[in-house]
Order: structure tokens, then C-alpha cells, then sequence
């Protein structure tokens, strides 16, 4: 009878591996993924000490004790309770900042026209040129100073014309990101983000990364019947990449330095997908779905099933499916490894180090492009809780509050076995001296113990005597309340913020816990200023050049810049609206309101309706409206005689021939 199952060496298993790969890329592809190897094991080695700061951190968080600590504990006894301090420290900080960066209604970021816009070569020819025309016009030799002063005018106003058209460029700009980011869902990946900047020692955003996703459309048809459109779209996308999946190289300083790896687990559907896509070898992938079938491609990292059991994933192996571990590697490889690996490039030399994505499974290298980014920049962004110079991870909040969590939590178990054993009395019974049949064990109210007589001819000495222990439950207390007072001013995070209306002194009234408030967001606005400058800047800055260099519309471009302002402008909003109810109060007077016109009027109270979230259009009439009313106004009293006009140097009217020219 045959065998069911057929038995192979480890030998045998090595050759038919061996021949799985063509004779001809044999050596190159061992070279370049040995390279890629290297360096992996490299920054896995060194992420190691980070890995169990991370984990150490994430159980502070969910309330469980390390593994030494809780042996201590259950050595000596009594209670195992874990107060959830940094539980609710870390909560307070990620609904504090979504409140401020997500649940808005501005953007945390803005797109400006820089202070001052540079003259472009065009307009500088259009001025001289107009110098030239009028000079001929006057058919007289005019003096120099003429030539200078005009000049500088006719400057100025092509200044201030494309300033006013960077304006709009920008609010143009503004409008395609804000719909990018929409598309790329950067508000869940940011959300996602959070978890990890409050708790782990950096938290990492990968994006703007393109890439073709199946998009569901609604479209009506002749009759009027609206149906589902599937088709394909290329979006920016954001994703946070957990912390724990990051390996950068062991001397790194930020994302940029060094070489970047990241653990990416694939599904086959999904690595089935990539055969035939540009810069993907689909042998290669044929042979890693092959090398699956029998499971032999999974990654056993330090720490993933302790990783697993606190992401609630305990069984994760059990699935029959699984996944594919694939190794992403940003850095650089020599040139010839690129080549003969099969990537077609004429202008590759053999001997210089090109910036490269390459993903590696396994031994097999299934995908090496060269990074499309102009400035070989990679799309991983890095912000830290507490940032440290020259490091690439910084401190996280858990690992600031260890000290009084750890005190918290003594005072907290102290308390309850002092609780405990104060609850009631301790007994001391003499067994000898008890009645037959008389169970001491059992104590309830009116109890009556039978004895018999001491042998000792005492009649004073009872056979039951009742000991209360001592309570200290009201100084372990204050201790705790100490030390849990002590995490306010450590974290940043204090307790009135979220919810704890339980303040002494200036947090009993209104007005004191307002500016309690003030004082405390001082705190979070250095963690709201890391992720504005290490995380939604730049990716709208990479959003912006990729527009800038690729998109048709050219109304959008410009000389602009891009301003993160969420810890500057978005946490004194409030503030804001309170001083300009203030401000329209105080100038509600007939000399205010004449000094400052119609118009200042206007917009003092068109700010006031946007920042209500109302339609100002609606409400107060906007300044070309004022303007034809005004126009329609001076028209009837004067019998349609217009208004004097400014005069340039020359004798032309400001706006006429030289706006009709700049306008162009």
C-alpha cells in the first residue's frame, strides 16, 4: 500500500528549492536578496530592546501586570488590582487631539500664498515693454528718473495682481488636497495613528502612497434609475503602519536615514493580484504561492504572540488561510544587482547606488523599482509623544507615567488587603477548650459558642477572643490621590480635562477652571505641534508637489506654501470667538461704527457667522454686493455722474489699461 504522505530530508527540501529558481539570475538574485537580508536582520537585531519597551507599554495601558511583577504579587498574596491611570491618561490624549486636529469643522492645515510673490520673467518683459510703448507715445526724451518711477509703479501693480491670483491658485490647491486626502482616507489613518502616539514610542504614517482602488460610483440611467458604477480609480492613500512593523536601520535618526524596513503581511488573493504589474516578477510570485501552499513563508518575530495576545488576536494561527510575511525595504543597492535582476533602464550604472523599494519574501525578491520621489524621500512620516534629539524613537506616555502608575497601583492593592483584613474581626478560638461537636470556623451575629472549663482554673480567660485590626485605608488614600495628582503634572494630561469636576481651589468655579484649562493645553500643544510638524505638514507637502508637478489644471499652481496650524489656530479657536463678541460689543457706538464704515462692519460680523458655521453669503452681504449698492446709491443722488479715480504717475486711471494688460 503507497504512503499517504510523502517524507522528504531537509536536504532533499533545500535542492527542490535550489532548482525552483532560473539557472540564469541564480547568483544575482542571491546577491540582491542577501543584501536585503542583511540589512533586515540587522534592524531586527537592534529594534529588539525597542520591542519590549513597546509591549511593556501597550500592557501598562491594558491594565496588566509584567509578567516578574505579578509573580512578586501572587508570591505574597492578596489583591492583583490594576488601576487604569495611564488607561485613561493616553484616552484623554487621543480625544483631546482628534477634538482639535479631526473634529472641526477647519482643516488642521492651510494652503498660502507666500509674503511676497517674485516678479516671473513674463511679467518683467510685459513691464519693459510697456515702458517702451508709452516712451514711443510720448515722442519726447523723457528723463531717467521718469523711466525708474514709472517702472517701479508698473512693478508693483503686476506684484499686487499676482498676488491676488496666488490667492485664488491656493484656495484652488486647497480644495483638490482636501478632496485627495478625503479619497486617500487620511482622517481614519490619522484617527488610527493616535492610539500608537499616545502609547508606543513613535507612531508612523506611510503615505501619500498611489495606488488603483475599486471605487463605487451611483449613476442614472434614461429612465431616471440610479445604479452602481464599480470602476477603477488611482488615489492617494494614508495608512498607519503599527510602530511594532517598523525596523529602521540600527544608527537611524528619522524616516530619511539610513535604510527603512517594514514587516507587511500579505494574503494570497492579494500577492496573486500583483503578477503582471509594473515592477513585479511574476515568477517570482508564482514561486512564493507555491512555497505558501505548504506554509512555510511565515516570520516568527520576537514578541508576536505576546503581541498577538494583547491585540486580542490569540488564535490568529489557527486560521488555515493565514498570511505571507513579506520584508519592505527602502535604501540602496548597486546598480548591476538592479540589471540583472531584470529591471529594464539604459541610464543604470553597474556601479552606483540607486534609492530602490524592493519587497523580498522569503529568498525570493519579488518586486525592486527605483523610489519614484524627485528627492529619494520614502512615505514614512515618524512623530513621538516626547521626541529625542538625534533618535529615531522617542518617549512615550506610559514610560512617563511607570513611576506613579507603579505607585498607584501598590497604594491601590494595600488599601484593598488592608480593607480586607479591617473588614471584620479576627478570631482566636482555644479548639480544646470548645464543646464537642462545636465548629469554629463559622462566625455570624449572636453567634453562641459552647466551652468547657480551662484546665488552668482561669475564669477570666475566654476559650473565643475577638482582634480588630487597624485601618489605614485613609493614608493609603491620600497617597494614592498624591501620586495620582503627581500623573497630572507629569503627562500633561490633568484629570479636570476630561471630566473630573473634583478640583480644589481655582477649579470650583467657572471662570478658574477656564483658565485651568488654558494653562493645561499649554501641555498638549507640544504634542499637537509634533504631529503638525512631523506629520500633517509633510504629507501635504507631498501631496502639493505631486500636484504641482502632475496635475493639467494649471489654475491651481503657484507660489504657495503650506501652513499646519492646528496648535496654533484651532486650539484658540474658542478664544477667538469669545474676543470678537467682545469686539463687536464694544464698537456698537455711532463713533466706532464711523471709523470704521459699512464695510469693517460687515466683515467684523461675516467672521462672527463663519465661525458659527453659517453661510455669511446669506446672512451679510458680501463687499461686490455693497459696492453695487453703493454704485446704484451714488449713481441716483449724483445723475450718474462716476466717481473720481485714482491716477497713476503717467496720467492713466488706476485699473485701466495697465489691469487690462497685467489681467492677461
Amino acid at each position: 500500500m503507497p504512503a499517504l504522505i510523502r517524507m522528504e530530508s531537509n536536504s532533499e527540501i533545500a535542492e527542490r528549492e535550489r532548482q525552483a529558481i532560473p539557472k540564469e539570475n541564480e547568483g544575482v538574485i542571491i546577491e540582491l536578496a542577501s543584501h536585503v537580508e542583511k540589512c533586515w536582520q540587522a534592524a531586527y537585531l537592534a529594534k529588539q530592546p525597542i520591542e519590549t519597551r513597546m509591549l511593556k507599554c501597550i500592557r501598562q495601558r491594558e491594565g496588566i501586570y509584567e509578567p516578574d511583577v505579578l509573580a512578586d504579587i501572587r508570591q505574597q498574596g492578596g489583591s492583583e488590582i490594576f488601576m487604569l491611570l495611564t488607561q485613561a491618561k493616553c484616552r484623554a490624549g487621543e480625544a483631546w487631539i482628534r477634538d482639535v486636529l479631526l473634529q472641526q469643522g477647519d482643516n488642521p492645515w492651510g494652503i498660502e500664498p507666500t509674503p511676497i510673490a517674485d516678479l516671473p520673467e513674463p511679467a518683467k518683459q510685459v513691464v519693459m515693454s510697456q515702458l517702451l510703448l508709452e516712451s514711443q507715445m510720448l515722442q519726447v526724451e523723457m528723463p531717467r528718473e521718469w523711466f525708474i518711477q514709472r517702472g517701479q509703479w508698473l512693478a508693483a501693480r503686476a506684484k499686487a495682481h499676482l498676488q491676488e491670483m496666488a490667492k485664488l491658485s491656493a484656495a484652488g490647491m486647497q480644495k483638490k488636497i482636501d478632496d485627495q486626502m478625503k479619497e486617500g482616507r487620511w482622517k481614519p489613518a490619522f484617527s488610527s495613528l493616535l492610539y500608537d502616539f499616545t502609547t508606543l514610542p513613535a507612531a508612523i504614517m506611510k503615505g501619500p502612497v498611489i495606488r488603483q482602488r475599486k471605487r463605487l460610483k451611483w449613476g442614472s440611467d434614461i429612465r431616471g434609475a440610479w445604479n452602481a458604477i464599480v470602476g477603477d480609480a488611482l488615489v492617494h492613500e494614508f495608512n498607519h503602519v503599527s510602530a511594532l512593523d517598523i525596523y529602521p536601520s540600527p544608527g537611524a535618526r528619522h524616516p530619511q536615514d539610513g535604510y527603512l524596513c517594514e514587516v507587511m503581511r500579505m494574503h494570497r488573493r492579494t500577492l496573486s493580484a500583483l503578477r503582471g504589474v509594473p515592477g513585479y516578477d511574476a515568477v517570482a510570485i508564482n514561486e512564493v504561492l507555491e512555497a505558501a501552499s505548504r506554509g512555510a513563508l511565515k516570520m516568527w518575530l520576537f514578541g508576536d504572540q505576546q503581541r498577538a495576545d494583547l491585540e486580542r488576536r490569540s488564535h490568529q494561527n489557527w486560521d488555515p488561510e493565514g498570511t505571507i510575511d513579506a520584508v519592505q525595504f527602502w535604501g540602496s543597492v548597486q546598480g548591476k544587482w538592479l540589471t540583472e535582476w531584470g529591471m529594464k533602464a539604459s541610464n543604470i550604472d553597474p556601479y552606483t547606488e540607486y534609492d530602490v523599494d524592493v519587497i523580498k519574501i522569503g529568498r525570493w525578491v519579488i518586486r525592486a523599482v527605483l523610489n519614484p520621489h524627485p528627492l529619494g524621500c520614502r512615505p514614512y512620516h515618524r512623530a513621538c509623544w516626547e521626541g529625542m534629539p538625534n533618535a529615531f524613537w522617542g518617549k512615550a506616555l506610559p514610560e512617563i507615567l511607570a513611576d506613579t502608575q507603579a505607585m498607584c497601583n501598590a497604594s491601590a492593592r494595600a488599601i484593598s488587603n488592608n480593607m480586607a483584613m479591617s473588614s471584620g474581626p479576627m478570631v482566636e478560638v482555644h479548639t480544646d477548650r470548645l464543646a464537642s461537636g462545636e465548629d469554629p470556623r463559622g462566625i455570624w451575629p449572636w453567634r453562641l459558642y459552647q466551652t468547657k472549663s480551662s484546665n488552668t482554673g482561669s475564669t477570666d480567660a475566654g476559650a473565643v477572643k475577638f482582634h480588630q485590626p487597624v485601618s489605614n485605608a485613609r493614608e493609603l488614600i491620600m497617597v494614592f490621590d498624591r501620586f495620582s495628582r503627581q500623573s497630572d503634572n507629569d503627562s500633561g494630561v490633568p484629570s479636570y480635562s476630561y471630566g473630573d469636576s473634583n478640583q480644589a481651589g481655582a477649579g470650583k468655579t467657572a471662570s478658574g477652571l477656564s483658565m485651568l484649562m488654558n494653562n493645561a493645553a499649554r501641555g498638549i500643544k507640544m504634542a499637537i505641534a509634533e504631529l503638525d510638524e512631523q506629520i500633517v505638514e509633510p504629507c501635504v507637502v507631498e501631496l502639493y508637489n505631486h500636484n504641482m508637478q502632475h496635475d493639467p489644471d494649471q489654475s491651481i499652481k503657484g507660489d504657495l506654501q503650506v501652513v499646519a496650524r492646528g496648535a496654533v489656530a484651532l486650539l484658540v479657536k474658542e478664544q477667538q470667538q469669545l474676543r470678537r463678541n467682545e469686539l463687536l460689543q464694544t464698537t456698537a457706538n455711532p463713533i466706532d461704527v464711523q471709523l470704521m464704515g459699512p464695510k469693517g462692519r460687515a466683515e467684523l460680523l461675516r467672521e462672527n457667522v463663519k465661525a458659527m458655521d453659517m453661510d455669511p453669503d446669506k446672512i451679510v452681504p458680501g463687499e461686490d454686493q455693497q459696492q453695487l449698492d453703493a454704485g446704484m446709491a451714488a449713481a441716483a443722488g449724483m445723475g450718474g455722474q462716476p466717481a473720481a479715480r485714482e491716477v497713476d504717475p503717467a496720467g492713466n486711471p488706476a485699473g485701466g489699461q495697465d489691469a487690462a494688460l497685467f489681467s492677461q
